[in-house]
């Protein structure tokens, strides 16, 4: 799915780009886009690439917590279950719950910006609305390994781990007499 999603990014403007239009650089949003005289086509673009996956997202993190809920549900029915299933997947929904709102604050924005810009026309926001949709639709791909690491204690410790073993590395340090005696071998 990550490679049909990367082929279908760097493919798609093809198409338009073949038949003998250009790409054109929105100073504002600090990138090239298409320059689609259609309205109609550039909204349904806009909804396609950035309306369809919000839309997707959402459905994916509900069918997560709808089957977390079903799991810990099954396992309390076999009478193998404790309390402590109630309190993973209250953890679980929070997590999904964060990411979601997250993604949600990142995506609405730059897509009701784009749909905007589609229905009245390009650069009708201020600067400022565009360096923070440049910024938003950035920083959404960062934001996930930060939340799970604030809120899942075995992301933190594994953050931590790979953190304190790479410091360990690089403070590695070679015993002189090992040098020396292989010297004297040779």
């Amino acid at each position: 799915m990550i490679l049909a999603s990367w082929l279908y990014s760097m493919c798609a403007p093809f198409p338009y780009i073949f038949s003998g239009h250009k790409m054109v650089f929105h100073p504002s949003k600090f990138f090239c886009y298409l320059q689609i005289d259609s309205g109609a086509f550039t909204a349904f673009l806009v909804t396609v690439n950035v309306g369809l996956p919000i839309c997707i997202t959402f459905f994916c993190y509900f069918k997560i917590i709808k089957t977390v809920r079903s799991h810990n549900s099954n396992f309390q029915n076999s009478g193998n279950g404790t309390s402590t299933v109630k309190v993973e997947e209250i953890k679980v929904a929070r997590t999904v719950f964060v990411i979601v709102l997250f993604f949600s604050f990142c995506w609405t924005p730059v897509f009701l910006i784009d749909l905007a810009d589609t229905i009245y026309g390009s650069w009708i926001f201020p600067r400022g609305a565009y360096v923070a949709y440049s910024f938003l639709a950035t920083v959404s791909s960062a934001l996930n390994p930060i939340i799970y690491g604030v809120l899942n204690k075995n992301f933190k410790d594994q953050y931590l781990k790979i953190l304190r073993c790479n410091h360990c590395r690089s403070q590695t340090v070679v015993e002189p007499f090992i040098v020396e005696r292989l010297s004297r071998e040779y």
